[in-house]
C-alpha cells in the first residue's frame, strides 16, 4: 500500500504545478552571477568570518579609546562605582579640556591686542 497523496500538509492539488521546484546549484549560481545580487540568502563562510573579525576589532578599538579618554569607564563597564581617584582624574581631565578650549578661542590673553 502506498502513502502517496496522504499528506496532512495541504491539498495535493497545490503542488501539481511544481510550485516547490528544486533548482540545481548551477542554476542558482548562474542567477547570482547574472543579477549581481545574493539570491542564495547567506554569506559565504569566509566572508562572514571576515565581517565578524572586523566588527570585533572595531569594538575592541572603541573600548581601548574609551579607557584612554574616561578614567571611570573600566569600573562602570563592569557595573561598579568608580573609585575616588578615577573620579578626581576625570574632573582634572575636564578642567584641562576646558582650559585648552579657552586658550584656543583666544580669550586667554585679554590684555594683549593686535
Amino acid at each position: 500500500m502506498s502513502n502517496q497523496g496522504n499528506s496532512h500538509v495541504g491539498a495535493g492539488g497545490l503542488y501539481e504545478a511544481q510550485d516547490q521546484r528544486r533548482h540545481s546549484q548551477t542554476d542558482v549560481e548562474e542567477l547570482t552571477r547574472q543579477s549581481g545580487t545574493n539570491v542564495m540568502g547567506f554569506m559565504p563562510k569566509d566572508q562572514a568570518g571576515e565581517v565578524n573579525r572586523l566588527h570585533m576589532e572595531e569594538i575592541q578599538r572603541r573600548q581601548a579609546q574609551k579607557m584612554k579618554d574616561d578614567p571611570t569607564y573600566p569600573a562602570m563597564r563592569h557595573g561598579n562605582k568608580p573609585n575616588k581617584g578615577a573620579i578626581i582624574d576625570k574632573e582634572l581631565q575636564e578642567e584641562d579640556e576646558a582650559m585648552l578650549q579657552k586658550k584656543r578661542s583666544g580669550d586667554s590673553m585679554p590684555g594683549k591686542k593686535f
